[in-house]
């Protein structure tokens, strides 16, 4: 029976009460606004990178990093991790349109 009470208490808790209000406030003051998507237009830019050098930039790195892996470790699996994120990469950027 205490829990209950302790839950009813804590759910009208004023600073959970006055942060819900603002943040519902937030919302309300840039819907009224008319606030504009700042990310807009970022995906044809993105595709645009993972097409070109920006995907070959990524396999590299990611070969660096599980090349040193490795050597750290000397776990197979961790420097086959290179194929997983390859493909993984690869099916995104076909997902997104490219």
């Amino acid at each position: 029976m205490k829990s209950i009470l302790k839950f009813r208490r804590s759910f009208f808790n004023p600073k959970l009460i006055a942060l819900s209000v603002l943040f519902v406030g937030l919302i309300l003051i840039a819907t009224h606004a008319q606030a504009k998507d700042l990310l807009d237009g970022t995906t044809a830019d993105v595709l645009d990178t993972m097409k070109g050098k920006g995907r070959n930039w990524a396999y590299i790195i990611d070969g660096a990093i599980s090349l040193g892996a490795f050597a750290k470790t000397k776990n197979p699996f961790v420097f086959f991790s290179v194929l997983a994120v390859a493909v993984a990469m690869t099916v995104i950027v076909g997902m997104a349109g490219g």
